[in-house]
């Protein structure tokens, strides 16, 4: 399986606009410690995540953004093989689970893995444009990097 392509990442972005947006996390997982490995500690990530709502998703070259209430935004960079998909809490987990965000109403986020891949951190709001670099022009519709929702 290759890395996700950036039409397949704006169709996700968008999924996740509209399911994501205006969603209280409740609770964050993390079993994937290679996916989250520059997002500093766990339990400095969990704190940065848990409690806070999801804002706005966007798209920054091949990373998707949440953009949280705090003002911070969680980077997602998807690697080969891996996705994120919307759950109940009741499903069983899949195979390659890396991160589940459970919302206070609505179900979970799950970031799968498998080949340890992906990466899934938190930076403050003026650091987004650090973690992308210098991307040219998005025929596909992503935001300029220093328009972040």
């Amino acid at each position: 399986m290759s890395m996700p392509e950036l039409p397949e990442l704006e169709i996700l972005r968008r999924d996740l606009d509209k399911e994501v947006t205006g969603k209280k996390i409740k609770s964050v997982e993390i079993t994937g410690t290679q996916t989250t490995k520059r997002g500093g500690t766990k339990k400095s990530l969990l704190a940065r995540l848990d409690g806070h709502k999801i804002d706005s998703v966007s798209r920054k070259g091949t990373w998707i953004v949440l953009g949280l209430d705090s003002g911070e935004k969680a980077m997602i960079s998807l690697g080969a093989g891996a996705g994120l998909r919307r759950n109940q809490a009741k499903d069983a987990p899949q195979p390659g689970l890396a991160v589940n965000i459970t919302f206070t109403q609505g179900g979970q986020l799950r970031l799968l893995d498998p080949k340890k891949s992906c990466e899934f951190f938190v930076v403050g709001e003026g650091e987004v444009a650090d973690v992308v670099g210098e991307i040219g022009f998005d025929l596909v519709g992503g935001d300029p990097v220093d328009q972040v929702r």
